[in-house]
């Protein structure tokens, strides 16, 4: 027999999400990155991809398998791309988070790799970004999110909260993404809930 209490802080992890949801009605955001030891995203000759050790790998993957997506910047899908697919112990898990790219500019090819996993992909861009490169980025089989610009390209609030009502309510933000995800100030209002 179990005592009160048995499990409840794992229960409580599992529920900040699903929390923050149906308070504000926003994505709960954890801001996953790596830093070498200069606090730089990358190494000195521009190599991003594996600053982290295979632990932290294995981790970031299991935590892939149990958000609803994973959301990065288009500066890591120009260095990287990458998949964003959940592979906890090296296979794809039946469980894929919705990948989100946030592109203000229209930087990411419709040849990235993200754009053939499995499962649904979001492009978030500004409202001035071409044309053409959205309907070539909606033709790569990804859903187009217009959202304002702001100083920081996209305007994420604005982001989480079209996101929210397909029901995303956790967001797992990887590399630049994450550093974009600033603490909260005025104008971003809950922008950012954890730091891994």
């Amino acid at each position: 027999a179990g005592e009160a209490g048995d499990g409840r802080a794992a229960a409580t992890r599992r529920l900040r999400p699903y929390d923050k949801h149906r308070q504000p009605g926003l994505p709960y955001v954890t801001a996953k990155f790596a830093a070498s030891l200069d606090g730089r995203i990358a190494t000195a000759t521009g190599e991003s991809q594996w600053i982290t050790g295979e632990a932290a790998r294995e981790r970031a993957h299991q935590e892939r398998a149990h958000v609803d997506a994973i959301l990065v910047g288009s500066g890591t899908v120009l260095a990287d791309n990458p998949t964003l697919t959940a592979r906890p112990g090296g296979t794809l898990a039946p469980h894929q988070p919705v990948r989100i790219v946030v592109d203000a500019r229209g930087r990411t090819g419709s040849d990235a790799t993200l754009f053939s996993q499995p499962g649904r992909t979001i492009v978030a861009t500004a409202a001035a970004a071409a044309p053409a490169w959205k309907h070539e980025i909606a033709a790569a089989g990804a859903q187009i999110i217009e959202c304002e610009a702001d100083e920081h390209g996209v305007n994420l609030n604005q982001l989480f909260q079209a996101l929210a009502q397909p029901r995303i309510i956790s967001i797992w933000a990887e590399g630049g993404a994450a550093r974009a995800v600033r603490p909260p100030v005025p104008a971003r209002p809950d922008a950012r809930h954890e730091i891994e």
